[in-house]
């Protein structure tokens, strides 16, 4: 990698941590360390081998680390977190 895009690297991961950082600090409830089991679990695996890595054919979020996608799969977690246990939606088959 080039300086360039080790900086680049590291300005996105601080935009992400504090991402995280206020969500943990908004919604005091959602454990962000724990991974995703909930009622959006299918569809989040369907979008992170369909569009961020194409048959990449992960079927557990803690594969995402092995794939260096956690940070990506972080973010969409947090939102069905949030929308699972903040919000009470549940997804329409």
């Amino acid at each position: 990698m080039k300086i360039n895009e080790l900086k680049e690297l590291k300005i996105l991961m601080q935009i992400g941590n504090k991402v995280i950082d206020e969500i943990k600090k908004q919604n005091p409830n959602i454990k962000i360390e724990e991974s995703y089991k909930g009622k959006f679990l299918p569809f989040i695996l369907e979008y992170v081998n369909k569009f961020i890595v194409p048959n990449a054919k992960i079927k557990d979020l803690d594969d995402t680390i092995k794939h260096d996608l956690w940070c990506e799969v972080c973010y969409i977690e947090c939102f069905c977190k949030w929308l699972d246990e903040e919000k009470g939606i549940k997804p329409k088959l």
